[in-house]
């Protein structure tokens, strides 16, 4: 689009210098090296006041109301340089050499257009070829001096160099992009490998080592967040506090290693046994467990409960002084807004000590109110 836009302002440039020239060849043309006779003359005449303008003026419309595709921009591109090659050459003074002007404005124009090694080549190479077809149309070209073939050399030179300046810079920034693309491939290796070290530290805070099961640490961010679902949607929550009945008595006489086994059997048996997606199975203390379980009435609790309560004496784990280990349940239920969570877990806990009260190895879920 940018590219469209030069076009467009050049060939106006070169319109209104074409036309210049033609209103003004009465005071140049006879410091002409390539126009001798009448004849030449007046085409030449014609030339700049008609034939480029028009040539120019057709190009710069072209791109301008319309969005050519890109063998037109080259084309356009092209025509430009013919004529800007044109006109300099009637101009040029009896050394018949490309004065550094010419090289300056063709420099200046490859600059504009920001051209690769290809197109300078074929920017400069059409330039001198219009140019030395302009001055075999209008002069004989055996008068051609030394300085017009030393300057074509000079003028491929430039262009040499043109092309080795673009492939410096175009392998600098190769290299650099490259080595951005290590250093950004690193920083995202870091990244990943940084993150995972996070998420794996992260899990290792929100889990309890001995079990494997959620930590307090855990439920009280899972309960404060399903308080406020539960306060916001109005639906019932329930928890479960567990406790491993005379758990010292075995620790005491199988030793804490085997206390340790047990332990880790009964967080088994709980992850087990409490299989949604939204229930929370949580060690809460030395041998106690905590169950939180979202949009669960108190027939649902009582039920888990129980099957808690069978499952675990079907494991048939040693006791010292009891026929197998079993466990005490508590629990509360809420279908109201909790204003009060510590109490709610008070519920709970008060619960589990009726449980025990009352011989251990049952359930007791109340409603909280």
């Amino acid at each position: 689009m940018h590219n469209h836009q030069r076009i467009f302002i050049i060939s106006l440039i070169i319109t209104l210098i074409s036309v210049f020239l033609g209103l003004t060849l009465d005071l140049w043309i006879s410091r002409s090296a390539i126009i001798d006779t009448e004849h030449e003359v007046r085409v030449l005449y014609h030339t700049l006041l008609m034939q480029i303008p028009i040539i120019c003026l057709c190009v710069g419309l072209i791109f301008r109301f319309f969005l050519p595709s890109k063998t037109l921009n080259i084309l356009g591109i092209f025509s430009l340089n013919a004529t800007l090659a044109a006109i300099h050459t009637v101009i040029l003074t009896e050394a018949l050499t490309f004065s550094p002007i010419s090289v300056i404005a063709i420099t200046l124009m490859a600059k504009i257009f920001i051209l690769k090694t290809i197109s300078l080549i074929f920017l400069f190479g059409s330039y001198v070829l219009f140019g030395f077809l302009t001055i075999v149309e209008f002069h004989d070209i055996e008068a051609l001096g030394i300085p017009f073939y030393f300057f074509l050399m000079m003028l491929f030179l430039w262009l040499l160099y043109l092309g080795l300046d673009h492939y410096k810079k175009e392998q600098n920034q190769f290299v650099h992009e490259r080595r951005q693309a290590r250093q950004l491939s690193k920083i995202t290796l870091q990244s990943m490998l940084i993150r995972s070290h996070n998420m794996v530290l992260e899990r290792r805070s929100n889990v309890d080592e001995l079990t494997t099961l959620y930590n307090r640490r855990f439920f009280e961010k899972s309960y404060n967040d399903e308080l406020n679902g539960m306060n916001r949607s109005c639906r019932s929550l329930a928890v479960l506090l567990i406790d491993i009945d005379h758990f010292k008595a075995v620790n005491d006489s199988f030793g804490h290693e085997r206390g340790d086994q047990c332990i880790c059997q009964i967080a088994t048996a709980l992850n087990q046994c409490v299989t949604r997606k939204d229930d929370v199975v949580a060690r809460y203390g030395g041998e106690e467990f905590i169950v939180l379980l979202p949009n669960t009435d108190i027939a649902g609790a009582l039920s888990l409960a129980n099957y808690i309560n069978q499952y675990i004496r079907r494991l048939n784990l040693q006791h010292p002084f009891m026929d197998r280990v079993t466990v005490s349940i508590g629990g509360a239920v809420a279908s109201n807004k909790i204003t009060d969570k510590k109490a709610f877990i008070k519920k709970a806990d008060e619960n589990l000590y009726r449980v025990k009260h009352n011989g251990r190895d049952g359930a007791c879920i109340l409603r909280y109110s």
